[in-house]
């Protein structure tokens, strides 16, 4: 009993990163037309210092902008200094939108979030209920899978598209696990702007890392 009573509380953390970005996605194209889905922010305002995360000019790898660094949770990434990033009220939890970085308006973007896990998962169970539950949102259809390195971790990707409150939206996201910790990003957008930013996003992915 008490192990079912584990592993419906580690499912439900699980869903709940994915069903806040797909609600909040129907709501923000509701009203903006073109926004992508995000848990909702804590703050709107990504440089100003904060206990958690602070950005700072940045060239490293090539990668010309900002760098985002979460002492708290223990990771860093660097993003273009006309997106912005929105801190998330879970641990961790972050936003970056692309141009104009209006959540309620942006075209398109990347969410980093961090999973408590129990201890033993592995990549290929995880992977296997990640899709599962995806499957229940309305529209959902997986494009791809791969395996990759995220962080330089281990990692599965998948490319897929939904249709939360009949508005459709493609999503590639990556996820390592790192001992008892999912580590998830996910690139976000409306079909007519994927390919449009979808390569300062997918740098924003690649640029991550733990600290």
């Amino acid at each position: 009993m008490e192990t079912n009573r584990s592993a419906r509380a580690w499912f439900t953390t699980l869903c709940l990163p994915l069903v806040a970005s797909s609600v909040l996605w129907g709501a923000a194209c509701s009203s903006a037309g073109n926004a992508a889905p995000a848990e909702t922010p804590s703050s709107e305002t990504p440089t100003s210092p904060s206990p958690t995360g602070t950005a700072s000019p940045s060239a490293d790898n090539g990668f010309v902008g900002l760098v985002y660094v979460n002492q708290e949770a223990g990771y860093t990434f660097h993003y273009p200094d006309d997106w912005v990033v929105v801190e998330g009220k879970g641990a961790g939890s972050v936003v970056v939108y692309a141009p104009p970085g209006d959540p309620r308006s942006s075209p398109a973007n990347v969410s980093i979030s961090l999973t408590p896990v129990p201890e033993g998962t592995n990549l290929k169970s995880y992977y296997r209920q990640t899709v599962g539950f995806l499957g229940f949102i309305p529209g959902f259809r997986l494009d791809s899978t791969q395996r990759e390195t995220f962080a330089d971790f281990p990692a599965f990707s998948i490319a897929y598209s939904m249709s939360p409150k009949g508005t459709r939206f493609g999503a590639l996201q990556i996820t390592a696990l790192v001992g008892t910790t999912a580590y998830s990003a996910i690139y976000s957008s409306a079909p007519k702007t994927y390919e449009r930013y979808l390569v300062d996003g997918g740098l924003i992915v690649r640029s991550f890392q733990l600290t």
